[in-house]
């Protein structure tokens, strides 16, 4: 928190992912290493220490050696998130949380309904404190794609996706990808 907004003061280093770090020092070590040993087996035999500052990351061997590597390179975020157009922001944190809630919600209901628990959406609304519409919304969103659902979770969509926009969803999962822009996996 010191160096907040300060990050050159503070001698930050850009995030770069830990897979990508991991597989960066994995393989510097097998470089050096003959052992036909699976990787958590050649880092505990092999390494002792390892440092990331700037673009190089030091490994400190076990021997007493010490290795320089260059730094994998950061990798953009939209690219992580399988964005392919660069001027595409990823959906906001919020509205992925609301509509994952509105997901969430409408598959209880559904189940309740099918559990006989409820016996009609009235019945439904009242118990959960809400209107007969606010029901049917619900369960609407339960009604989503399943690659939809996963784009969403794994927060994959495009900005300007939320769960309002989705309500009154179509019911054919084609024409729910084409209505928020990106086109459906697979198709």
């Amino acid at each position: 928190m010191v160096a907040q907004g300060r990050g050159a003061d503070a001698g930050s280093v850009k995030r770069i992912s830990a897979p990508a770090i991991d597989s960066a020092v994995i393989a510097a070590l097998r470089a050096r290493s003959a052992s036909d040993a699976d990787d958590r087996t050649v880092v505990d035999e092999h390494l002792s220490r390892a440092v990331l500052s700037g673009d190089v990351i030091g490994l400190q061997l076990t021997a007493g050696d010490v290795i320089r590597i260059a730094s994998p390179k950061r990798s953009g975020g939209r690219g992580i998130m399988g964005l392919t157009d660069a001027t595409a922001l990823p959906m906001k944190a919020e509205a992925r949380a609301v509509l994952l809630r509105c997901i969430g919600l409408g598959r209880q209901c559904v189940a309740e309904l099918e559990r006989g628990r409820s016996v009609d959406l009235d019945q439904l609304a009242a118990k959960h404190g809400c209107s007969r519409r606010h029901v049917e919304r619900m369960i609407d969103y339960a009604l989503l794609a399943p690659d939809l659902v996963k784009a969403v979770a794994d927060g994959r969509l495009p900005r300007g996706v939320t769960a309002k926009r989705l309500a009154d969803a179509p019911m054919l999962w084609s024409a729910q990808w084409r209505m928020i822009g990106p086109e459906q996996p697979g198709a």
